[in-house]
């Protein structure tokens, strides 16, 4: 009778240990699948920032070759504009050398240059203006990109430290899985145990 007392709270006791390892290994498993699903979501919004920087460093690459032109453009303004100038000295120098003779060809060839300069002064304003606009633009991209590049950068972060958690939780859960399996097979065992004594004792 003692014996059988003491199989059945060793049965009592292997069955608590069983319910309590299974409710663990439930609550495990819910938790990995948890992390694997932010792990998933990380791995959506690390692909969707790096597509980002991606963009970015084209957008500012287009916008450094469209500042380049512009320079270019300027530049040539410039020149022409210094061009003009010269040529209107001239005209100047041959108007006061020549007298008053050729006044009214002089002027109206005075007239053309200043017409000319005006016209490539606005062109060269708008172009300043242009570029500024462009040097704007390029600038907020460029801040743009190293925000996206931060957000990367933390999201790999993230998405590393839920990978290392995930292999923690798989080894935590294949340990408890044997564990059960162990006091599963121990309980099956005391099962057995108790059904021989139990036996033994009625014959």
């Amino acid at each position: 009778q003692t014996e059988n007392n003491d199989l059945s709270r060793q049965l009592e006791d292997a069955e608590s240990q069983v319910t309590a390892l299974n409710r663990i290994k439930t609550q495990l498993s819910q938790q990995l699948e948890e992390l694997r699903r932010q792990l998933d979501q990380e791995s959506r919004d690390r692909s969707t920032l790096a597509s980002q920087v991606s963009n970015y460093q084209m957008e500012c690459q287009q916008l450094r070759d469209q500042l380049e032109e512009e320079q270019d453009g300027k530049t040539e303004l410039q020149r022409l504009i210094s061009k003009a100038n010269a040529e209107a000295a001239q005209w100047r120098a041959r108007y006061e050398g020549e007298g008053l003779g050729r006044s009214e060809e002089l002027e109206e060839a005075r007239r053309r240059l200043t017409a000319k300069i005006q016209e490539m002064q606005e062109a060269l304003d708008q172009a300043n203006a242009k570029q500024q606009s462009s040097d704007k633009a390029r600038q907020r991209l460029q801040q743009e990109l190293e925000d996206a590049q931060v957000d990367a950068d933390r999201a790999n972060s993230l998405a590393n430290s839920l990978e290392k958690k995930q292999k923690g939780f798989d080894k935590v859960i294949d340990e408890w899985k044997r564990k059960c399996d162990s006091l599963a097979s121990e309980l099956e065992a005391s099962q057995r145990e108790t059904r021989n004594a139990a036996t033994e004792a009625f014959r």
